[in-house]
């Protein structure tokens, strides 16, 4: 398909979901707390009371619209519209959730409905569309600009424009705790998934020299995507809860049948699949020659894997990796459930409470988490690609 012509259908697809969120009633909701339902707003109650800035931001949709029209437009210009669009649309709202809050008490907040979310979907849509104008998208693209966005955001969190939101409140109420979650997740994310790096890639390379074994490997590391997670974590809580009251220095460990260990354990198989389907397929494109080269010159088989097979390979093992700890980071959340820990801990705090706002602040953070590990993984794989003369 024609450039052009996909970023004008994922692009109208982004606006759809705009002009759905416009039309839709819940925009916003004034809460008097964190559980009881509030008054519901939708958009073209809160453009009454801001018309300036929601005007401005409709005539530079309405420009980005006629950019689409055209041909020969370069990439930065309509990102960098649409950049603008996003922060204004995010600084209007925070300016009417601050105005339409005064005269409320400390717990009051404003809390985020669909259609903002269906608006700033729609947003991002068409921004990360625009990053592919070209044909010639790389990811820096995208997070120059998502950088920018960031940026400003944070500079309207200090000002206070965000301060009467739900999801902030929520951030400030529990400060420490929440803090604590995040660094949790993402340990147990990290650690999971450098564990299944280690293995998939010994498992890998074994599959890879012996092609007899290679099935089997495939075959274990299918099995465990098959299981569900929950059912997985369940499995292991008697076997594991025995072996902890038959040894004692288990349970001094930390190894038991509820808590760290068995999410450690479900997270890093669940991690294997894509790290051995890419690493193995790494050590696949690897030219016969150059190894019988190497072996040639007398490298030892150490010495071949070390300076030749492993950083050939390595764009490949980093892509598994990269997919793995994406994955580990969304299934962490169900870590929260057998006493994990985590940003789980949190969510599931939240469903049970019908707290809403901490049900969507710890989702909206696991979701950010995936996206900047993605986003630093995938710029170091281009940047290895390009330089070792991959594409």
């Amino acid at each position: 398909m024609n450039h052009g012509k996909q970023y004008r259908i994922t692009t109208g697809m982004g606006l759809l979901l705009i002009l759905c969120g416009y039309l839709t009633n819940r925009f916003l909701i004034v809460k008097p707390n964190r559980i009881l339902e509030g008054t519901v707003i939708n958009m073209p109650a809160v453009i009454k009371d801001k018309p300036i800035l929601f005007t401005a931001f409709f005539l530079l949709l309405a420009g980005m619209i006629f950019i689409i029209s055209k041909e020969k437009i370069k990439w930065y210009f309509t990102s960098a519209v649409v950049t603008f669009v996003i922060i204004l649309f995010l600084y209007g709202v925070g300016l009417y959730s601050q105005e339409v809050i005064t005269d409320f008490t400390q717990v009051a907040r404003v809390s985020l409905s669909i259609g903002f979310w269906f608006v700033f979907l729609g947003l991002m849509i068409v921004l990360d569309s625009s990053c592919h104008y070209d044909g010639n998208f790389q990811v820096n693209r995208l997070i120059g600009f998502l950088g920018i966005i960031l940026f400003f955001i944070f500079v309207m969190l200090n000002q206070g424009y965000f301060d009467q939101i739900g999801i902030i409140k929520e951030m400030h109420i529990r400060n420490e705790q929440y803090w604590i979650a995040v660094k949790g997740h993402l340990l147990l994310s990290l650690i999971a998934s450098l564990m299944g790096l280690f293995i998939g890639v010994l498992l890998s390379y074994i599959g890879y020299k012996h092609k007899k074994y290679k099935k089997y490997f495939i075959l274990v590391s299918n099995g465990a995507q098959v299981i569900p997670t929950l059912s997985f974590l369940g499995l292991l809580m008697i076997p594991l809860t025995l072996l902890a009251k038959k040894y004692a220095f288990l349970k001094v460990l930390g190894i038991s049948g509820i808590g760290y260990f068995p999410a450690l354990i479900v997270l890093t198989s669940y991690t294997l699949l894509p790290i051995i389907n890419q690493s193995i397929t790494g050590f696949e494109t690897i030219s016969r020659d150059v190894i019988i080269s190497a072996e040639a010159m007398g490298m030892k088989p150490m010495e071949v894997f070390w300076r030749i097979e492993f950083p050939l390979a390595l764009p490949g093992i980093l892509s598994g990796f990269k997919i793995a700890l994406v994955q580990s980071t969304a299934n962490c959340i169900l870590a929260g459930l057998v006493g994990g820990g985590g940003l789980g801990a949190l969510l599931f705090l939240g469903l049970a409470q019908s707290a809403s706002d901490l049900v969507a602040l710890s989702a909206l953070t696991v979701v950010m988490m995936a996206m900047i590990l993605n986003g630093i993984l995938s710029v170091v794989i281009g940047s290895m690609k390009k330089r070792k003369g991959f594409i």
